[in-house]
């Protein structure tokens, strides 16, 4: 039994492909075929790569413009209002998304499935009805921390702030269900059940995060749970794919480098918000800009799903300012370009935090929903940035992020924290390391026919009796957080966090330090953590 097609199956926006794309890479060296599942928008930087591709999902951009509703959630950070947004969207496209998916596994039949973000009802379906196995592959975990809630949300008395997790799986499991169109699914995996299997895997689970992160966000975890880094694309690669514009064609890398010239001796700063939006495209250039022109540095910006650039300044000053000092992007070559510039911000997605992370160079998370939180408390552990903990992106002012950006450039801390924290992540290779497990998973779980008595309905009775047990405790919580939401203010549940800080407010951390260096719509588709200058809060 050999193990030769691989299909990636993933849904979201680039931040949920380009790690898998990174995996895919790792595997073609090891002489397999790989194709893609995945958003009709990725079909040309899939393909650039020499990848076979299924356009079964939207475009996300489109799906958001045709949706104010979802927009205006994303814009305020609402977790719950945004899940349910989500719902809804995928009832709209889950039949077509369905049907697609249903071509490519006959046409194209893979030995094993990479199950990726947002994808869990279409891969379950293809391994109970075609008995095709799949590899859990993730990149956001919802994992209950004891001590700290998950994904920014208030933290309540007695611990009860576990109710958050509880709650958003059991939205994410009905918006889920919509692409069980045959019901096989849902018969067999209560949403109980769901939510056990996404918290206590009964399969190995490949987690693409460092491992110096599993002690901070993740510490309560087992050991079914495998970290092997950040997987990302090598920054040669990402020069290389010059031919399409999904790193940004040779004009725009061409651009950037003459810019970057032009900004020797200067502090110059990237700044991207990927497929977040904040209140308007307006709001989100002019709140760029004008953070900028407060610590006089120069930028570059990455224009995003909001398309920030020129046109949205109407202010004659700032404009004038952005002529002379800021570059507008529509891509750039994070794994190129990150090192080479002074600092970083960012909203703390995946990709870009990594991406952050392993540069060297300090950075600041602006975090407006779900895992972007954690990544800013991460950041702040870690003591190489600022992570907004405490202020969600459309309440953080330019003043906030000027004081920000000044506190974190005017402390050589920062630096030296940023420099060992790339040290440390960059020993992990996590899509080599996720190939390697993969092919482990193969043979241990495949192979051996072992994943077929794992597959939902067919557990052991105690199991059931065990996961039935655990629901009516889980229900007893549900129902206090119901009672709990009448008295915590809406702003908490819109990740606003009650409070936020001032422009005067923003909380300077002092870290110990052992050792100083001395040098320091739908669109048809053609190991060891301790660092040794950890970060120690000590205000």
């Amino acid at each position: 039994m050999k193990l030769q097609r691989i299909t990636f199956v993933t849904a979201g926006s680039r931040g949920d492909v380009q790690p898998y794309l990174a995996i895919a890479l790792a595997l073609k060296e090891r002489g397999y075929e790989v194709r893609f599942a995945t958003s009709c928008e990725f079909e040309k930087m899939i393909q650039s790569f020499g990848f076979g591709f299924a356009g079964i999902f939207p475009n996300v951009a489109a799906v958001l413009k045709e949706s104010p509703k979802l927009m205006q959630a994303m814009q305020n950070g609402e977790t719950f209002t945004l899940s349910a947004g989500i719902s809804a969207a995928n009832a709209k496209v889950a039949p077509q998304a369905f049907a697609k998916f249903q071509i490519e596994l006959e046409q194209y039949p893979p030995d094993l499935i990479v199950k990726g973000s947002l994808t869990e009802f279409l891969v379950y379906h293809a391994a109970l009805t075609r008995k095709i196995p799949f590899c859990d592959v993730c990149i956001m975990m919802p994992i209950h921390h004891p001590d700290r809630p998950l994904f920014g949300f208030p933290k309540l008395p007695f611990g009860l702030h576990s109710i958050f997790p509880w709650l958003l799986l059991t939205a994410y499991y009905n918006g889920q269900r919509v692409y069980d169109c045959e019901n096989v699914v849902a018969r067999r995996w209560s949403n109980a059940r769901f939510r056990q299997a996404m918290t206590n895997p009964v399969i190995p689970r490949i987690c693409l995060a460092p491992s110096l992160a599993r002690p901070i966000l993740y510490p309560s975890i087992d050991g079914n749970f495998k970290f092997v880094g950040y997987a990302t694309i090598a920054s040669e690669n990402q020069i290389k794919s010059r031919t399409g514009s999904s790193f940004g064609d040779l004009r725009v890398q061409t651009q950037i480098q003459e810019f970057l010239d032009q900004s020797a001796g200067q502090d110059c700063i990237y700044m991207g918000w990927g497929s977040m939006v904040s209140r308007s495209p307006e709001h989100m250039t002019e709140f760029a800009v004008r953070t900028l022109q407060l610590v006089r540095k120069r930028g570059i910006i990455l224009s995003g799903y909001a398309n920030l650039g020129m046109q949205h300044i109407k202010d004659v000053e700032l404009l004038k300012y952005a002529r002379e000092n800021i570059l507008f992007v529509s891509e750039a070559p994070h794994e190129w370009l990150f090192p080479k510039v002074s600092l970083t911000i960012h909203h703390g997605g995946s990709g870009t935090t990594a991406s952050a992370l392993r540069s060297g160079k300090p950075t600041i998370i602006t975090p407006v929903i779900f895992d972007q939180w954690d990544n800013a408390h991460l950041i702040n552990q870690l003591g190489c940035g600022y992570g907004f903990e405490k202020q969600q992106l459309h309440k953080v002012t330019s003043d906030d992020l000027a004081e920000a950006i000044d506190m974190v450039l005017g402390d050589r801390r920062f630096s030296v924290h940023s420099t060992q924290v790339a040290e440390q992540v960059q020993k992990e290779n996590g899509a080599r390391g996720a190939a390697k497990e993969i092919e482990a998973f193969w043979t241990s779980y495949v192979v051996s026919s072992r994943i077929w008595s794992l597959l939902p309905g067919r557990q052991s009775e105690n199991k059931q009796m065990s996961s039935v047990f655990r629901f009516s405790w889980r229900s007893l919580f549900g129902f206090v957080g119901f009672l709990v939401s009448f008295i915590i203010p809406r702003d908490a549940f819109s990740h606003n966090l009650v409070t936020t800080l001032s422009s005067a407010q923003i909380e300077r951390t002092d870290y110990q330090i052992e050792e100083l260096p001395d040098d320091i719509g739908w669109y048809e588709c053609s190991g060891d953590t301790n660092l040794s200058a950890r970060a120690i809060k000590s205000c």
